[in-house]
């Protein structure tokens, strides 16, 4: 069956969730962390399709990196907060 696990659709390169590309970019994980479908149960024995088209492929790693990039910028804004709360405390207290 070579439709993708995601859209069902049939055009364009497919990328193999668990060989090659996929393996590389993690594709197993990244489909079990952010999409809220039954796919949870991909595995190597599964009998829906085991690749995704390289669209979806494509979508799925933009919102990793989105996501990723979101927690960094939480991390580093509130560590600036901190910051400046601990500076403006010091200020206060000379």
């Amino acid at each position: 069956m070579h439709l993708c696990r995601i859209c069902a659709n049939a055009s364009g390169r497919m990328i193999s969730i668990f060989e090659g590309e996929g393996a590389q970019h993690d594709l197993i994980n990244k489909i079990l962390k952010y999409l809220p479908i039954h796919v949870c149960t991909v595995t190597i024995s599964d009998t829906l399709p085991l690749q995704l088209c390289e669209r979806c492929a494509n979508v799925l790693m933009a919102w990793h990196e989105l996501n990723e990039g979101c927690l960094n910028a939480q991390r580093k804004l509130l560590e600036m907060q901190d910051s400046h709360l601990r500076n403006k405390q010091e200020v206060k207290n000379i």
